[in-house]
């Protein structure tokens, strides 16, 4: 459910308005790329640490939820981030794989 309404939030985010839309995308860029030694030490099979998954979701939902939206997605990140937790780190990845189909 999470992923449904952070989908309809990238869409607005998406929409928005040049300037704003190209200040998204550097806030973006700037988190996925990480800290840079933890990015490259880790291995490519693992997702990248939570604080910066949270903080890179967070700030596309905040570009594009409107009120109502983010009040949703304040409550559904917390038990999306247990459930992924509960799974363990790999666990969306191999769900998600054509192979293992």
């Amino acid at each position: 459910m999470a992923g449904a309404f952070e989908a309809t939030a990238a869409r607005a985010a998406a929409a928005l308005e040049p300037a704003r839309r190209a200040l998204l995308v550097a806030d973006l860029r700037s988190i996925a790329s990480g800290p840079g030694e933890s990015r490259r030490s880790r291995s490519p099979d693992l997702p990248a640490p939570p604080a910066l998954d949270e903080r890179f979701h967070r700030a596309l939902a905040n570009a594009g939820a409107g009120p109502h939206l983010q009040r949703e997605l304040d409550v559904l990140y917390p038990q999306a981030a247990r459930y992924a937790r509960a799974d363990g780190p790999r666990s969306r990845r191999h769900r998600a794989s054509p192979r293992r189909r």
